[in-house]
């Protein structure tokens, strides 16, 4: 009958033990979750500024294009007809 009572009690500390670590490991991943959730809003952050200055820096593609074909343009009116 002892034996029986001994092996109960360990039976029982071990199921504290790993309730315990249960309780621990859910709060371990609720944790992660919401690192990841932190760090997924900072993603899209990040790349919504990253899109902003690819945006800005089209823009002024653009215009130093637009600028130069202007400049050449008035070249060519400038030069008139060509001599022939």
């Amino acid at each position: 009958m002892k034996l029986i009572e001994n092996r109960a009690m360990k039976d029982e500390e071990k199921m504290e033990i790993q309730e315990l670590q249960l309780k621990e490991a859910k709060h371990i991943a609720e944790e992660a979750d919401r690192k990841y959730e932190e760090v997924a809003r900072k993603l899209v952050i990040l790349e919504e500024y990253r899109l902003q200055y690819l945006v800005v820096d089209i823009i002024k593609m653009l215009k130093t294009i637009t600028f130069w074909v202007n400049c050449w343009s008035n070249y060519r009116r400038d030069q008139g007809p060509s001599h022939g």
